[in-house]
């Protein structure tokens, strides 16, 4: 069984003031609970940050924060983590913005960059990271029938979805990427391509009647769905409002 580099990273207390974590999204929040010594779902010297607002990138304005949040000590643990999911959505004045900070880090700060497009990273923000590659898109969400059964319209099932994402954030991720790679999967069926494309051939029946009509569309849902589950919107209006005229 191969050694997790991150484990081994907090064995030695070695711990790099930046990060790049390729493909690790759950890796990144459970590291960084570790590093804090924490299994609460929130923590005060635990940041995360999104990409928010109609582009769905990371505002200048919020690295600003971060920068800022930086130069204070922090509150309880030994270290203040801040996490930026989809780091590749950041513009390159976020991107420049944030490097300064990476090139004179606090001795208490660790900043997590974590992305599955590392090519779309500034190259520079790279090369002050340590970078650690996992495969977490390999894993799946349980309960590839209830979500099929939702995106058909039928609602009934949202008690059991709720049940499985109130395990946490890494549920969350596999549930939303489970959503889109269903829809793909419907809009291929749709296009007459091949059912060995498809990442769910053995439910090509149930998808090819799914109502989705743009990816694009539910692509933005699914944004702003994580975003209210982030922002603790009660799960149930989260995903009435997700799989609604999709």
């Amino acid at each position: 069984m191969s050694v997790d580099p991150l484990a081994l990273l907090l064995q030695t207390a070695r711990i790099p003031h930046a990060l790049l974590l390729v493909d690790a999204q759950r890796r990144a929040v459970s590291f960084a609970k570790e590093l804090l010594q924490t299994n609460a779902e929130y923590h005060p010297d635990l940041h995360q940050y999104y990409p928010e607002g109609k582009s769905g990138t990371h505002a200048i304005e919020t690295l600003r924060g971060l920068m800022a949040d930086v130069a204070l000590s922090p509150f309880q643990a030994k270290y203040k983590v801040f996490i930026i999911h989809e780091a590749d959505r950041m513009l390159p004045t976020s991107a420049h913005a944030l490097l300064k900070t990476l090139e004179e880090p606090s001795a208490q700060t660790v900043i997590i960059l974590v992305t599955q497009e590392k090519e779309k990273i500034l190259p520079t923000l790279i090369s002050r990271c340590q970078t650690f590659y996992y495969n977490e898109s390999a894993q799946k969400f349980e309960g590839v029938e209830n979500v099929l059964q939702c995106l058909q319209g039928d609602l009934s099932g949202i008690k059991d979805l709720e049940k499985q994402l109130e395990q946490g954030h890494q549920h969350l991720y596999l549930f939303l990427e489970l959503v889109m790679r269903l829809a793909r999967d419907a809009l291929l069926l749709r296009l007459k391509v091949s059912e060995q494309f498809l990442f769910f051939p053995e439910h090509a029946e149930q998808l090819s009647q799914l109502p989705i009509k743009s990816l694009e569309r539910l692509e933005k849902r699914v944004r702003q769905a994580r975003l209210g589950f982030e922002r603790s919107v009660k799960p149930e209006a989260t995903l009435r409002y997700l799989f609604s005229q999709i």
